[in-house]
């Protein structure tokens, strides 16, 4: 709930944070009603090990999810293409959600992703 004002005041017109970390009082429905409050969109990222159910609650007041295809906070990670059953999980259940994916894409696995269901 920290950075939700002076995020707004800067001009920021989405925040994007993990499912993971901790949240204020009030919980995650807390965060994504103060944030959309302030005008922003709202975005959820799952790491490697968490489900994609962990979205199904949250995902009609989200604007996107990201799915982690590496650990973050590590460069030079190889993809991984098993996080594709998440994309595809989602896809399948919210056809109209946006589906980012980040880490270790490129030429050689950009094509999976869009097939798996990534935006």
């Amino acid at each position: 709930m920290d950075w939700v004002e002076p995020m707004a005041k800067a001009g920021a017109s989405s925040l994007t944070f993990h499912i993971e970390s901790e949240m204020p009082e009030g919980g995650m429905k807390t965060l994504i009603a103060a944030t959309k409050e302030k005008g922003m969109g709202v975005g959820l990222v799952i790491k490697p090990k968490t489900p994609a159910e962990a979205i199904f609650e949250y995902a009609d007041d989200i604007d996107l999810v990201l799915i982690m295809t590496v650990e973050p906070g590590f460069s030079g990670q190889k993809f991984m293409p098993e996080m594709m059953s998440k994309v595809e999980t989602l896809r399948q259940k919210y056809p109209k959600l946006n589906i980012q994916v980040d880490g270790g894409l490129g030429p050689s696995t950009i094509d999976e992703a869009s097939k798996a269901g990534a935006n």
